[in-house]
């Protein structure tokens, strides 16, 4: 009987260490990938997105484009086209983000509003929503943005809807410059929609935030 266990016994010791020897030579890149396989869950979201914002205000609907950041750790970052307006600038907006469940994460943010005229802190805005990745490179999400003075004073609420595609490595093969002349003022302002309608502006959003002097 203590043959056969010793028999037994044998093979199991040798599949053990034939394992083992295999792990051993098992390259960095490839036990990154396992690592990345068991964190796929937040790595999902883990990235650089460009979305694009949709409310109503006044029975108006506006766009707005921006960049998020998701870090690992729970670090977000947020950033978009009304940054710097005519008499008004606005901080990055920098938050946290968490999984709440299968394809689903939660986020908060918040951007100061200053003053360019002297730099006067004039209020800030908080954004909570929930986000749903709809594929490996999209995202959507429906989001709350709140307005406060530079009192902390609860001024309005806007609804969001958005619309999120990941930023991925473009390879680069060289760089052509373009002869001077063929991109001037004209070409790059209709290439842009700040400004223009149903682009949201700065204005649009913090001159509620704005005090009446």
């Amino acid at each position: 009987m203590k043959r056969r266990i010793a028999y037994l016994t044998i093979p199991l010791v040798l599949i053990s260490l034939a394992f083992a020897l295999y792990l051993s030579f098992v390259s960095p890149a490839a036990q990154a990938d396992g690592e990345t396989d068991r964190a796929f869950p937040a790595r999902q979201l883990e990235g650089t997105w460009r979305f694009t914002s949709t409310t109503e205000i006044n029975g108006e609907t506006l766009t707005l484009r921006g960049l998020y950041t998701f870090a690992r750790g729970g670090v977000m970052l947020e950033t978009d086209e009304l940054t710097f307006q005519p008499g008004y600038a606005s901080t990055t907006g920098q938050g946290t983000w968490e999984r709440t469940g299968r394809n689903e994460y939660a986020f908060t943010w918040e951007a100061l509003f200053f003053r360019q005229s002297d730099f006067t802190f004039d209020g800030k805005i908080k954004v909570y929503g929930k986000i749903r990745l709809t594929g490996k490179n999209t995202f959507t999400d429906v989001a709350q943005s709140d307005l406060f003075d530079a009192e902390g004073n609860f001024i309005d609420t806007i609804c969001l809807t958005e619309e999120a595609t990941r930023m991925e490595i473009e390879p680069y093969t060289s760089c052509v410059p373009t002869p001077m002349g063929q991109v001037g003022p004209a070409t790059m302002s209709q290439s842009s929609s700040v400004g223009q309608s149903p682009s949201v502006g700065k204005a649009t959003l913090v001159k509620r935030l704005k005090r009446q002097d």
